[in-house]
């Protein structure tokens, strides 16, 4: 009965995790549509609103490399939000890429892995349904605990 509370609980969180997601958000200074998609992302002002900003300051504006990189971090969180992390993982993958230092992309990174995972297991396991999700969710718990070590025994 203990296991299969926990592996409830464990549910649980992934299902918190996929809907909502890490949300480290990437500070961008200044008054611009760079700043706005920051606050988007920061304070979880609406996310279409924020994702236009953020699409908007990355095409129209000349931003520094860090800053274009925080805006395509904010803007795969804003994604996030509204259930799309194949666009969040693009757009972290983009400012890592551009600015490998910022610590909140990693973050939120692993997030959109673990869900997109949990969702893939689940899709395709055997038992389907709740059983199925539950599963699902204990896997990519799993993965992201090896993850987790593994970059701590790097390190």
């Amino acid at each position: 009965m203990l296991r299969g509370a926990s592996m409830t609980l464990i549910a649980l969180g992934v299902a918190s995790l996929m809907s909502q997601g890490a949300e480290g958000a990437v500070t961008v200074l200044g008054n611009g549509l760079a700043h706005t998609c920051f606050n988007a992302a920061e304070f979880g002002e609406n996310p279409t609103d924020g994702i236009a900003a953020c699409s908007e300051a990355l095409e129209q504006t000349a931003l520094p490399i860090r800053d274009r990189a925080a805006t395509l971090v904010n803007r795969g969180i804003l994604y996030s939000r509204i259930n799309q992390p194949q666009m969040a993982l693009a757009d972290y993958d983009r400012g890592i890429a551009m600015s490998p230092s910022l610590g909140e992309a990693y973050v939120d990174r692993g997030a959109a892995l673990i869900v997109l995972r949990a969702r893939q297991r689940a899709k395709h396991h055997p038992r389907g349904g709740v059983a199925g999700a539950r599963d699902a969710a204990g896997h990519a718990l799993h993965d992201a605990t090896d993850g987790v070590r593994r970059m701590m025994r790097d390190r």
